[in-house]
């Protein structure tokens, strides 16, 4: 964090913008704000800071654009900048919130790569089905299925979504989604799905409480080799174990996927249809590599589904303590304040202003200063 003063001096600056930059604090202090930034942009950089004094307001710096600064040793560096104006008895002040983005560049870019390599084994496997009536189909079920990676929702009904996509994709009757309980050792089913044809069976009942440890069934099988399997007939495999249930309710063919991604594996997804179906390499490799993405949504469906219990928690407690709570995002300037929070300051829910300045107002004068200087620190 850097504050400014409107001839673009620099007042004052955190630990972390110093370790940012490769600056000591003592050759920050009194400097031109133009030394952090790049040299090809310094010459244009007064006039943006004189146009944003003359309508200041807490906002993101350079919406739109790539952003950089340049460190001590003349390296750039990728940031993400928050403007926000600060009033006070010495004159115009500018809060920066500066923030070090270059791990999420990185990631970005390893995504995209990762994207890339994707498309490009899907293209792969894409000019081979052109050759067959199943390629409209096959892209077809490659759209649903994206869609359904960005829906968001519990995890038993976007999992089971999940299954009728690809179940009825591929012409099977049963899906089943089992995920890994590390502390068990045990693979819990998670989400199912069925067939409009299939109904309700004595199978799919019976494997609600149904678990897995590795080894064991085809779902402990899929998880303990990290490799996809595929039974002709599971109604008469000794390898799987519901195979008497799977007989009763015409249940035969069926396949294991892996859900992860090299050696992290956080889950199976199992089919099963209502014929005996010989090995398809060429099917089982398509249905693997859909498995290999899934993982993406189960991390990201846990790490929402943790985030809504930990923020009821939160509520539960402040309402038993009668708490409030606030936030503040230092690149954009927003600040919340909880409910409770603005009834301690007598204010109505939904009222407060939302900005760091009318966080301010509602400071008691004596301790502005230790709140601005907390605040300093734990930005540091």
């Amino acid at each position: 964090m850097l504050v400014v003063d409107d001839q673009g001096r620099i007042l004052l600056v955190n630990e972390q913008a110093q370790r940012m930059f490769g600056y000591r604090r003592e050759e920050l202090l009194g400097r031109s704000i133009e030394l952090l930034v790049p040299e090809e942009h310094r010459g244009v950089h007064p006039g943006h800071r004189e146009r944003y004094l003359a309508a200041p307001e807490p906002r993101l710096m350079g919406t739109g654009r790539e952003l950089y600064g340049r460190r001590r040793d003349g390296s750039n560096v990728a940031v993400e900048i928050g403007l926000n104006p600060w009033n006070t008895p010495a004159g115009h002040l500018v809060v920066a919130s500066i923030v070090d983005i270059s791990q999420r560049k990185q990631a970005e870019a390893r995504e995209r790569e990762l994207l890339a390599q994707l498309e490009a084994r899907v293209a792969e496997r894409t000019a081979e089905l052109e050759q067959r009536a199943q390629f409209e189909h096959w892209l077809r079920m490659k759209e649903a299925v994206n869609r359904v990676l960005v829906e968001s929702g519990e995890l038993a009904a976007v999992g089971s979504r999940m299954l009728e996509v690809i179940g009825e994709a591929f012409g099977w009757e049963l899906g089943e989604l089992w995920l890994a309980d590390e502390q068990a050792g045990l693979l819990r089913r998670a989400a199912a799905w069925h067939s409009a044809r299939l109904g309700e069976t004595e199978f799919e009942a019976h494997s609600r409480t149904e678990t897995f440890a590795p080894g064991v069934g085809l779902p402990g099988l899929v998880w303990a080799t990290r490799q996809p399997l595929w039974l002709p007939d599971a109604a008469t495999d000794t390898t799987f174990t519901r195979a008497s249930l799977a007989g009763r309710d015409g249940l035969h063919g069926a396949c294991g996927l892996p859900i992860g991604v090299g050696e992290r594996v956080v889950g199976v997804a199992t089919f099963l249809g209502g014929v005996v179906r010989p090995p398809d390499a060429e099917l089982l490799g398509l249905m693997a590599e859909i498995g290999s993405t899934l993982s993406q949504f189960i991390d990201r469906t846990r790490a929402t589904e943790a985030l809504r219990a930990s923020e009821l928690r939160l509520r539960v407690a402040l309402e038993a303590g009668r708490m409030g709570a606030w936030e503040w995002d230092a690149g954009s300037g927003r600040v919340s304040w909880s409910p409770g929070l603005e009834a301690i300051h007598g204010l109505a829910p939904g009222t407060f202003g939302g900005t760091f300045a009318a966080f301010q107002r509602d400071m008691h004068m004596e301790d502005r200063a230790t709140v601005l200087e907390a605040i300093s620190r734990a930005l540091a």
